[in-house]
């Protein structure tokens, strides 16, 4: 009972303030947890308390009373018990503590010595490469992780993109705790853009600007993720700026992840984009079918969830999109069988997943698609529908076809009208085409913007998605 109301309550609160701040905020921390008539809130510092107070007590307080009722009231602590717990003999980092105007930089920031095996970390923080589901999506990117942990500082900056819930903090997460188990780093800090931005500010108004910087270049090992947040803070862009600068010249290892590539981050501003683009870029994307079949197997096993292959087929067809709703789908799927009604056949499954079924099968328009195209490649829409057949328009105009037939539930012959009043063999051409380009990774598109097949697939569909 207490567990299912827990799980009510994280699922309620997600809801309220998105999947990628809970897990930040909260699910890293293990909290909130249940304790007799309170909601307790977890922390392994003082820093990191306040600011989960000062940021979500309200909406902590209004899920609490939505899934629990009026009585449960909120209640912060600092937790040691589940976190690493470093002195200040095993940093390199100066005692600033004698100071009382110099904020402690929190150790959410996740300093760590490589003796520190962090046996009382949760479970579900335990991630390491050995662990990871590999498959085209992701293999260039963990064989990379795998090369630079045996050789810190031969590849910096590690820039991984990839859209959100294809696995990109799991990964980072794996480099973080081999890191760690390897023994070789003397010092590794691990934390989110986001965490930069606030611990930066916070020190830059409490003048712990010193202490801040410290704990940050003086490292073997700097892993920074949704490095995207960092958009439009100028302030904080020079500081990150100068802390990258500082880590490449004495060649320690940076690993950065974000949900665009480098070239399509040019709010970081054209610096920053440069250093980012000298090391190794990796693109991580969703999961293909067998690889997501194993993906589901997985988390499935580590829930303690039986998976019948009939239930696992719905799951791998009929939810698209990250990883999150695969997990969204399998926690249901074990409150029912915990509930003494297991989904043990594809019926059962689609009745009860039906929510996440249909959110997963919405589709998009031709439309959408021919205007994604169109800006992926720079040209104007009139271009994919005129009988122009010179490589820089045809190019795109196939692949267009391409797409259309892939995410729309359009015909072949609507398609084919659309793209000019073209038959429905033209389009069939075009899927043989692009197939084609895509197993000799070919480069397409116009002068001006040619692209690689495989990536321009990916930024289109990646707008699709956010339509």
């Amino acid at each position: 009972m207490k567990r299912d109301l827990e799980i009510a309550l994280r699922k309620r609160l997600t809801e309220r303030i998105g999947a990628e701040r809970f897990e930040l905020w909260f699910e890293r921390y293990g909290s909130p947890k249940l304790e007799d008539d309170r909601v307790r809130i977890c922390s392994p510092d003082q820093f990191t308390l306040d600011w989960i107070r000062n940021a979500f007590h309200q909406v902590l307080v209004v899920a609490a009373h939505e899934v629990l009722g009026d009585s449960w009231q909120v209640q912060y602590t600092i937790s040691t018990e589940d976190f690493e717990v470093l002195s200040s003999s095993q940093t390199r980092v100066p005692d600033t503590s004698a100071n009382p105007s110099e904020p402690k930089v929190s150790s959410a920031l996740r300093v760590a010595v490589p003796d520190a095996q962090c046996k009382s970390e949760p479970r579900r923080r335990r991630r390491e490469l050995s662990e990871m589901i590999v498959g085209d999506n992701n293999r260039m990117a963990v064989t990379t992780a795998q090369h630079l942990l045996n050789h810190l500082g031969e590849i910096t900056p590690l820039f991984v993109a990839g859209p959100t819930g294809c696995g990109k903090s799991h990964l980072l997460n794996a480099i973080y705790r081999d890191a760690l188990s390897s023994r070789k780093v003397s010092r590794c800090v691990h934390l989110s853009a986001e965490q930069f931005t606030s611990h930066f500010l916070e020190a830059l108004h409490g003048r712990g600007l010193p202490s801040f910087r410290a704990k940050h270049r003086d490292v073997d090992l700097l892993i920074v993720d949704d490095l995207h947040f960092l958009a439009g803070k100028r302030a904080t862009l020079v500081e990150f700026q100068h802390t990258l600068d500082q880590l490449l010249r004495a060649g320690r290892q940076v690993v950065v992840s974000a949900n665009r590539p480098p070239s399509e981050l040019s709010e970081l501003g054209g610096e920053i984009v440069a250093r980012l683009s000298q090391g190794m870029v990796c693109s991580m994307d969703y999961p293909q079918a067998d690889t997501k079949l194993a993906l589901i197997h997985h988390i499935a096993k580590g829930k303690g969830l039986s998976l019948s292959d009939e239930v696992a087929e719905v799951i791998v067809t009929e939810i698209t999109g990250d990883a999150r709703r695969i997990a969204g789908a399998l926690n249901r799927l074990l409150i029912l069988e915990l509930a003494d009604r297991p989904c043990n056949s594809a019926e059962l499954a689609r009745e009860h997943l039906k929510d996440l079924l249909s959110a997963s099968q919405a589709s998009v328009g031709i439309h959408e698609v021919e205007q994604a195209v169109c800006d992926a490649f720079g040209i104007e829409s009139d271009v994919l529908k005129s009988s122009n057949k010179s490589r820089q328009f045809s190019q795109p105009r196939m692949l267009a076809m391409y797409l259309a037939r892939r995410h729309t539930r359009a015909a072949l012959s609507e398609i084919g009208d659309y793209f000019g009043g073209r038959s429905h063999s033209t389009v069939v051409a075009a899927k043989k085409t692009v197939d084609r380009w895509v197993e000799l990774d070919k480069q397409i598109g116009t002068t001006h913007r040619p692209l690689m097949v495989q990536d321009a697939i990916r930024q289109i569909e990646r707008h699709l998605r956010a339509v």
